[in-house]
């Protein structure tokens, strides 16, 4: 039996990480790959269980987006589901899913919202689903409430829907909440991140929990990469001096002072024979410097 999830297309977004750069742009890669099992349960209209079956499965994902000056974000994440239905219970679900999920996102330090279209090629595991939204909203700076819709990188190693709290330092992210779908019951999940400078990250994902006695645990790891872009003065638009600043070179020559040492003294190249003028031109003389 599917479960049927609800389109939750208002369910909106946060960057992960908060950019301590107002005056630059940022551009994120991150790849991450995980692997774990979920509950296969039918049931009854009286909810008592039918059959039940474990699904082992393997995922990988991808995300590259860049946050812009202004607080705005595009990205596009996209990555493979690959069930392994071993029991008897065939399913269509049980294809490899290939998925795509650009997106756009608003962010400032202390809250965020965004979200975007996920589209794949086959149904996703236990949904009736192609083709649905996504998003998620944060609320909080250092220590935050997030609450998220398919964008987890891996999918479905955490869940399609997550809840929980997380708690930010200078290189560190945490995240501890609660999870469900394809699981048959709600799991917990705590995910963390640690980061090398400003480049290089690395996290991993652990969810534990079960169902009917089935094994609904799964692991993922990450490794992020960020490029920041500065700007430059080159970059900054024209701008007119202001009043009391003065331009930056004027269009004529600048003279050249004279140098005192070298000058020809005035008597040398003006002499007159009345004696009063050249005492006059004498003690306009210039005198050399004493070095």
């Amino acid at each position: 039996m599917r479960r049927s999830v609800p389109l939750w297309s208002a369910a909106l977004a946060a960057a992960p990480l908060a950019i301590s750069h107002v005056d630059s742009s940022v551009t994120d890669l991150r790849i991450a790959g995980g692997k774990g099992s979920y509950a296969y349960i039918t049931r009854g209209c009286d909810n008592s269980v039918l059959s039940r079956e474990k699904i082992d499965y393997d995922n990988v994902g991808a995300e590259v987006s860049h946050k812009f000056t202004a607080p705005v974000s595009l990205g596009v994440r996209g990555g493979i589901v690959r069930p392994e239905a071993a029991g008897r219970h065939g399913y269509e679900s049980s294809y490899d899913v290939r998925y795509v999920n650009p997106y756009l996102s608003f962010d400032w330090p202390g809250f965020s919202i965004g979200g975007g279209l996920v589209k794949g090629d086959q149904y996703f595991p236990e949904v009736d689903l192609r083709k649905t939204g996504s998003g998620h909203i944060r609320v909080g700076e250092r220590t935050y409430f997030e609450f998220s819709y398919f964008e987890a990188v891996p999918l479905v190693t955490t869940g399609y829907g997550q809840m929980g709290f997380g708690f930010r330092r200078s290189r560190t992210d945490f995240w501890l909440g609660v999870a469900a779908v394809p699981q048959d019951r709600p799991g917990f999940v705590g995910r963390g991140e640690y980061r090398f400078g400003d480049r290089l990250g690395v996290g991993g994902t652990l969810r534990l929990g079960g169902s009917e006695g089935v094994s609904e645990n799964a692991f993922a790891v990450s490794l992020s990469y960020r490029f920041v872009h500065r700007r430059t003065r080159a970059e900054e638009p024209d701008r007119a001096p202001a009043p009391h600043e003065p331009l930056s070179a004027p269009w004529w020559p600048e003279p050249a002072p004279p140098d005192s040492a070298t000058a020809p003294a005035a008597s040398d190249s003006a002499r007159s024979p009345r004696r009063g003028k050249s005492r006059a031109l004498r003690d306009r003389r210039s005198r050399p410097a004493l070095c």
